[in-house]
């Protein structure tokens, strides 16, 4: 019995290593056998085509898009605070109300131009998308340093506004250039980090627009720190590589455009199991959306 015990200790044990080997060698991207066998052999030299320097190519995508969220939901941080504590409004409306259009400034453009923003992104190389988008962020944020130091609501909404229509434009291009970068084998991963980085960057810039303007700080500090990170955030672009068109034939006439959200709906008729997904990730950010303005 002693003898069976101590077998079944061992077999348990055995089974933990293994275990501990697989869930690393998944993170590797190999087999476990492969894996304890490498384990004792001489590092292969990186070539520029290895997974592990193209995972490298991601990270000026990842600052880009980081620093773009968190601008522009500091601004709207700040647009918040100020609407709801200090007493700013837009047209004589009240706080209630400016902050409604706050978020409507910032929803519309996604759902205006999210599906002619992919028609862009493939016309054109999604590396010189983003680059267009984040010169486009150094204006909206000279702009709406000037409307934080003269605290001008209206001229705060239109910046907000415009912030979303850059959000809209980069969406596709961000998302579709990954595939172009780290290849399939690391796409997921590539998502994750994405995901990730988009969400932290929304949560921390709410937090350092609160933190800006209830600690008093002035607002002059705010409007240059913000055109600071834009400014960064575009240098972090041109590092970027840069891909090709992949559909440059395409037209970008109105009519083409139009014809694109028709093709949506009946690919969704045509696929329904991606009704499901999309609903969910559109009620995270509806969800989320709302609450960040009630609280």
């Amino acid at each position: 019995m002693r003898y069976v015990r101590s077998s079944g200790r061992l077999s348990r044990t055995l089974m933990s290593c293994y275990s501990m080997v697989r869930m690393i060698a998944l993170f590797r991207d190999v087999s476990p056998s492969v894996f304890f066998c490498s384990a004792f052999a001489p590092l292969p030299e990186r070539t520029p085509e290895s997974p592990q320097v193209k995972t490298q190519l991601l990270l000026p995508l990842i600052v880009t898009q980081a620093l773009s969220a968190f601008n522009s939901n500091q601004l709207r941080a700040a647009l918040l605070i100020l609407v709801s504590f200090r007493g700013l409004n837009a047209f004589g409306l009240s706080a209630a109300t400016t902050v409604g259009l706050s978020t409507i400034a910032v929803v519309a453009p996604y759902f205006l131009l999210s599906i002619p923003a992919g028609r862009i992104s493939d016309r054109f190389s999604k590396t010189m998308v983003l680059r267009g988008c984040k010169a486009f962020e150094l204006v909206i944020f000279a702009v709406a340093g000037l409307g934080l130091y003269t605290q001008n609501a209206p001229l705060l909404l239109l910046c907000l506004f415009m912030a979303g229509i850059e959000a809209a434009l980069m969406g596709p291009a961000k998302m579709g250039i990954l595939p172009e970068l780290v290849g399939p084998e690391k796409l997921v991963p590539a998502n994750a980090w994405m995901g990730f980085t988009n969400s932290a960057a929304i949560l921390f810039g709410m937090i350092s627009g609160n933190l800006l303007v209830t600690g008093n700080v002035p607002m002059e500090i705010i409007a240059l720190t913000a055109m600071a990170i834009a400014a960064f955030g575009f240098a972090a672009s041109l590092f970027i590589p840069v891909t090709s068109a992949k559909a440059p034939q395409l037209s970008m006439r109105p009519g083409a455009v139009a014809f694109d959200f028709a093709m949506a709906f009946s690919w969704l008729r045509r696929v329904p199991l991606a009704i499901a997904p999309i609903l969910g990730i559109s009620w995270f950010w509806f969800q989320g959306t709302v609450n960040t303005t009630l609280i």
